[in-house]
């Protein structure tokens, strides 16, 4: 599974369902390894690094767009 958030509570604001539902990354992460069978893996890019508990860490990669872009992380946790 593969989770592409918004980054931040002021970039969920330009989208239609506004910041004020904007869920961290953990909560993100942890809902979709909820939704797998054990060995699936989820991946997520974001300014965060979640941290996911009964879940195996597999990768973190960092991710640049450009010149003058902040740097993302591409993170991936496997369902134990």
């Amino acid at each position: 599974m593969l989770i592409d958030p918004p980054y931040s509570v002021e970039d969920a604001a330009h989208y239609k369902v506004g910041g004020e539902h904007y869920p961290s990354p953990n909560i993100l992460v942890r809902n979709a390894l909820n939704t797998l069978n054990i060995g699936q893996r989820v991946g997520i890019i974001h300014y965060i690094l979640p941290q996911a508990k009964d879940a195996r860490f597999v990768a973190c990669v960092g991710v640049v767009c450009g010149f003058n872009n902040r740097i993302r992380v591409f993170s991936v946790f496997e369902k134990k």
